[in-house]
């Protein structure tokens, strides 16, 4: 496979679909998060890959001061709810955060939330392979994943 059969989509809060948004424009957003960019839209940053057969998907959301929910899948996983969730290397905390998810409130673990520098070592690495990151520990998506503590 070359570089050229690739296709990179990225939908931004806007909720537009775009082709030819350089990786450069998305390192703002995600290195240095500010309410301009995440208080508007869907508030997620939404990345399709595609090369041949190969169909891979990536979303970021930012929880206010906290740090980054990251999701990534196949289509095949999306489509049968078997995506991974990216588990901060930094806190297990599973005391309870909000996050805004399509414009509603959710409530997950801290531990789910990783780091802009993770966040964006994930986003480049899914950019260029599409691929999720081997420097970030992944977690299926389950029940489990999103048990919280009181504090």
């Amino acid at each position: 496979m070359n570089a050229a059969q690739i296709k990179r989509r990225v939908r931004l809060t806007s909720g537009l679909w775009s082709d030819c948004i350089p990786l450069e424009e998305l390192q703002t957003p995600v290195l240095n998060p500010s309410d301009d960019f995440w208080d508007v839209g869907s508030q997620d940053i939404n990345i399709r890959f595609t090369q041949e057969d190969f169909d891979a998907k990536l979303i970021v959301m930012y929880s206010q001061g906290i740090g980054f929910y990251v999701m990534y899948g196949t289509a095949e996983q999306w489509s049968n709810g078997e995506y991974l969730i990216a588990v901060s290397s930094a806190t297990q905390s599973r005391l309870a955060t909000e996050i805004w998810v399509g414009g509603d409130k959710a409530t997950i673990p801290r531990r789910l939330l990783i780091a802009p520098e993770e966040c964006w070592e994930v986003v480049a690495t899914f950019w260029e392979t599409g691929d999720s990151c081997s420097q970030v520990h992944w977690e299926p998506v389950s029940e489990e994943l999103y048990c919280i503590e009181d504090a």
